[in-house]
C-alpha cells in the first residue's frame, strides 16, 4: 500500500490529487495566500520603527495548528489578529 502511495506523490497539486480536494487542503492553500499577502502587506509599510511589529504579525500565523475544526478555528483567530493588528491599519 505504502508503495503504490508514493508512486501517486506525482500527483499532488495536480488536479487529479484527490486529498487536495478536502476543506483542510482547501484551507491550507488559502492560508498560504493569506499569508503571501500579509507579508507583501507588510513589506510596503516596513521600517525600522513598525519592524517588531511587522514581526509579531507574520509570526500570528505559526499558531496555526491542529486538524479541521481546531486548525479553523486558529486561522479564524489569526485572521482576527492580522485585521486588527495595528501595523495592517497603516
Amino acid at each position: 500500500m505504502f508503495r503504490i502511495m508514493a508512486r501517486l506523490r506525482r500527483l499532488r497539486g495536480t488536479k487529479l490529487d484527490l486529498f487536495g480536494l478536502l476543506p483542510e487542503r482547501r484551507l491550507e492553500r488559502a492560508l498560504i495566500g493569506e499569508f503571501e499577502a500579509t507579508v507583501e502587506r507588510l513589506l510596503s509599510v516596513l521600517d525600522n520603527q513598525n519592524l517588531g511589529d511587522a514581526e509579531a504579525a507574520v509570526r500570528l500565523y505559526m499558531d496555526i495548528r491542529g486538524y479541521g475544526p481546531v486548525k479553523e478555528q486558529a486561522a479564524d483567530e489569526i485572521r482576527d489578529k492580522i485585521a486588527a493588528h495595528a501595523i495592517m491599519q497603516v
